[in-house]
C-alpha cells in the first residue's frame, strides 16, 4: 500500500490576502501620503505648541490684569512718626493704580462720552465723527484741542477775587454753596449724634431766607 502527498498551492487569484492588498501600488501610495501629513501635522502641532506655551508661561509671570485705580477705596492714612519706606509707598501706589511712566499711547486719565463723541482729559482730544454724524459706517476722527495751560486753583481764587470786587458775576451761585454746606455739615452732625437727620427742613429755611434777602427769584 503506498501513499503520496501533495503540496497545496497557493491561490494567487484569492484577493483577500494580506500580501496583494499591501503590493498594491495605490494602497501603498496612499499609506506612504497618509504617515508623510500625520508626521507633517505632528511637528507643526508641537512646534506652535511650545511656542505659545513660553509666551503663556511668559505673560503669567507678571499680573495678567492690570489694577484698576481704586477710587472708591478707603484712603491709607499715613501719619508723622509711621514707618514706611519708600519702596512700601511705591508698592501702595502701583496697587492703587498709579504709573510710573506716561502711558505710551497717549490716551488720556479721563474720557467723556456722550452722544455725538468723547472728549479725553487732561490731553484734550475729541472724537467725534465729521459733521456730527452718528453713522456706523463712518470713521471717527480725533482732534486735538489747544487751549492754555493755567492753575485751577490761581483761576479759582482769582475768580472768588473778582467776585468780591464786583467785577463779575460768580460762576457758582450762592445757593448751591450753601446747600454743599449744609450738606457737609449734616454729616458731621449725623456722625457725631449717631442718629439720621432729615435736609429738607434745612433745605426749605434756607430758600425762606434767601427769598427774604431777594437772593433767589
Amino acid at each position: 500500500m503506498s501513499t503520496s502527498t501533495r503540496a497545496k498551492e497557493p491561490d494567487h487569484a484569492n484577493p483577500a490576502q494580506p500580501g496583494r492588498f499591501i503590493r498594491d501600488p495605490l494602497i501603498r501610495a496612499a499609506l506612504l501620503i497618509f504617515t508623510i501629513s500625520s508626521v507633517l501635522f505632528i511637528g507643526v502641532f508641537a512646534y506652535f505648541y511650545v511656542k505659545y506655551d513660553r509666551i503663556i508661561q511668559e505673560r503669567f509671570k507678571n499680573p495678567v490684569f492690570s489694577n484698576s485705580a481704586k477710587i472708591y477705596a478707603l484712603p491709607r492714612a499715613v501719619r508723622v512718626g509711621d514707618k514706611a519706606s519708600l519702596k512700601e509707598i511705591a508698592s501702595e501706589l502701583r496697587r492703587t493704580g498709579y504709573s510710573e511712566h506716561d502711558d505710551p499711547t497717549g490716551m488720556g486719565s479721563y474720557r467723556l462720552m456722550g452722544r455725538r463723541g468723547s472728549l479725553e482729559f487732561p490731553n484734550l482730544v475729541q472724537w467725534a465723527q465729521a459733521g456730527g454724524a452718528q453713522d456706523w459706517n463712518q470713521p471717527i476722527h480725533a482732534q486735538h484741542i489747544h487751549a492754555g495751560t493755567i492753575d485751577p486753583y490761581v483761576a479759582q481764587l482769582d475768580h472768588f477775587r473778582d467776585v468780591i470786587r464786583g467785577k463779575t458775576p460768580s460762576l457758582q451761585p450762592v445757593e448751591d454753596g450753601a446747600r454743599s454746606l449744609i450738606v457737609t455739615l449734616s454729616i458731621a452732625e449725623a456722625a457725631t449724634a449717631g442718629r439720621r437727620i432729615d435736609l429738607r427742613d434745612r433745605y426749605a429755611a434756607l430758600e425762606s431766607a434767601l427769598k427774604d434777602k431777594g437772593t433767589v427769584a
